[in-house]
């Protein structure tokens, strides 16, 4: 191991039936797992309430799917090309 961390790896390929997948190394993943989580909510505020009380730092979008999610509207915004 290297001084300050692992040392970091070359990507592994895994043969998969119809693709090749590149895997990040291994290196990078421990870091990001190393950090504290930082979320972005989006529309559901019952859900950035609870993160925030185990003090994860959240950032809140107020959102609301078009036409409060009706098709028929949505169809008809579309046509108007709202």
């Amino acid at each position: 191991m290297a001084a300050g961390g692992p040392a970091a790896r070359a990507p592994v390929a895994v043969a998969v039936p119809s693709r090749e997948v590149r895997l990040p190394a291994a290196a990078g993943i421990v870091r990001f797992l190393a950090e504290p989580p930082k979320v972005v909510n989006v529309g559901l505020e019952l859900f950035a309430d609870s993160l925030r009380a185990q003090e994860v730092q959240v950032i809140s979008v107020d959102w609301q799917p078009p036409a409060g999610g009706k098709q028929k509207l949505i169809e008809m915004l579309d046509k108007l090309g709202a």
